[in-house]
């Protein structure tokens, strides 16, 4: 089943010696919908039930998932072609946003390199004599980070020169007539309210229009007041630069079911928390709020105007003998789903009906697929425990910290799971000690907490109802 929005939708014919055409791919997206601990006062009392804390990480599991991506590029190939180039982005680990886990292609690539902070892959079909399919498998796990989360775990990068992000560029005309403005009248007490102040603006203004076959830019968006993602980003961006806040354009696609998974959305260079993305589109859909955005993001570029692909996701040029020689025609869908995350499933299912042997199988095999996963080697240390291997245990615990320790998710979830360890054991000190950071990393709900029975050592300390006040 293919579905392809206007602007995205190519179907070439080609004629010439020469042709390219910047691509934005229509997609197809079907959507299927942890434990990071540290070595410390593990023993024999080391016992934890899952279900103890099943209501945190199950809030977890919704800011972490292992998303499985297939693109599939059909080629259609009329008559005699010389060469097709096709470049695309490729996804890159981001620090709490995303981590390649795999990518493979069903045709050898050509090469494999970056340009401009980005990562592209680049195949070369010589003299393709019928039509072909050519398909890129990446799993990937996203990490939801958003001004929620960037509230409590700032990603301040001091290397980066902000003035880049201020500047007036193509499609991003911050010094034009009518954008300044409109600047003129947002404001705020602070630099965030200003920003949110902007965020509402373009959401109000804008109606969205998902038959935009052209690139229009900030300056057209505004004067005629509709647009798709591209338009919401490009204004939002364009009016925080005018109002001297460093902002710039995203681009990448969307792991939810959807016409078009091709994305924009939006990252502001906050004070005291670095990039915060934003995305107007889903905030006029009600997807997504200013404050919180779905775990579905999936990041490949921050150039509005990437030198390699220009506006697109995608590109591809080739030649042909004369403009009667060979006609091409491409055309894509995405498909995204979650095995991962539903084998991960199975085997808490295991674990919490105590079938320690099966939940260990079917970890055992989530670990052959991601060796590097630091929640399936904290969830084998469970089992393993569970089946009395202590010192099996301490060796996964070891292998989540080591893997897990620059991601605050996972960072915050191990503060968690040592609370839990050490308030079994009677340490009241330490199991407070790790909740308060687990608290300072953001909450949304503080009575999960107070009903966990793990905690039922500290209940009635004066610094535990502190806390949770």
């Amino acid at each position: 089943m293919l579905f392809f929005c206007g602007r995205c939708l190519i179907d070439a014919k080609i004629h010439g010696f020469f042709f390219k055409k910047w691509l934005n791919l229509g997609r197809r997206i079907t959507i299927c919908r942890c434990v990071y601990m540290k070595q410390t006062y593990l023993s024999k009392i080391f016992v934890l039930l899952l279900i103890h804390y099943s209501v945190f990480a199950q809030q977890l599991d919704q800011n972490i998932s292992t998303v499985s991506v297939e693109i599939y590029y059909n080629y259609q190939i009329d008559g005699e072609v010389n060469r097709i180039l096709s470049t695309f982005f490729l996804p890159q680990n981001l620090p709490n946003k995303q981590r390649v886990i795999n990518i493979e292609c069903s045709l050898p690539p050509h090469k494999i390199f970056e340009s401009g902070g980005n990562q592209y892959i680049e195949f070369v079909f010589d003299k393709p004599k019928e039509s072909f399919v050519l398909k890129i498998e990446m799993d990937i796990e996203l990490y939801r980070y958003d001004l929620r989360v960037a509230a409590h775990n700032q990603m301040i990068d001091n290397t980066i020169t902000i003035d880049k992000y201020l500047r007036n560029e193509l499609f991003l005309k911050r010094k034009n007539k009518n954008i300044r403005e409109v600047a003129a009248n947002i404001s705020g007490d602070s630099q965030l309210e200003t920003v949110q102040n902007i965020y509402s603006f373009v959401v109000s203004h804008l109606e969205y229009d998902n038959s935009i076959r052209e690139n229009l830019g900030a300056i057209k968006a505004l004067k005629k007041g509709h647009g798709d993602c591209t338009e919401y980003a490009d204004l939002f961006v364009t009016l925080c630069r005018a109002k001297d806040i460093p902002a710039r354009v995203v681009a990448g696609c969307v792991a939810e079911l959807s016409a078009n998974p091709n994305h924009h959305w939006t990252e502001v260079y906050l004070e005291d928390m670095g990039w915060v993305p934003f995305d107007p589109t889903y905030g006029d859909s009600q997807s997504a709020t200013f404050e919180e955005m779905p775990n579905q993001y999936i990041y490949y570029s921050n150039n509005r105007t990437d030198k390699v692909l220009f506006s697109g996701n995608g590109r591809h040029k080739w030649w042909i003998e004369n403009r009667f020689a060979g006609d091409v025609s491409v055309s894509s869908f995405y498909d995204v789903q979650y095995p991962f995350e539903r084998k991960f499933g199975a085997a808490k299912s295991e674990y919490l009906h105590q079938n320690y042997a099966e939940a260990n199988e079917l970890i055992d095999d989530l670990l052959t697929s991601d060796s590097k996963n630091s929640r399936y080697h904290a969830f084998k240390s469970l089992i393993l425990a569970q089946q009395d291997d202590f010192m099996g245990a301490c060796k996964s615990v070891q292998g989540a910290l080591i893997l897990g320790k620059n991601n605050n998710l996972l960072k915050q979830n191990a503060y968690y799971t040592l609370s839990n360890i050490c308030a079994l054991q009677g340490q009241k000190k330490l199991a407070l000690s790790f909740l308060k950071q687990v608290v300072e990393m953001g909450v949304e709900d503080l009575s999960q907490i107070r009903e966990n029975e793990d905690f039922a050592v500290l209940r009635g300390e004066e610094d535990f109802e502190i806390l949770l006040k």
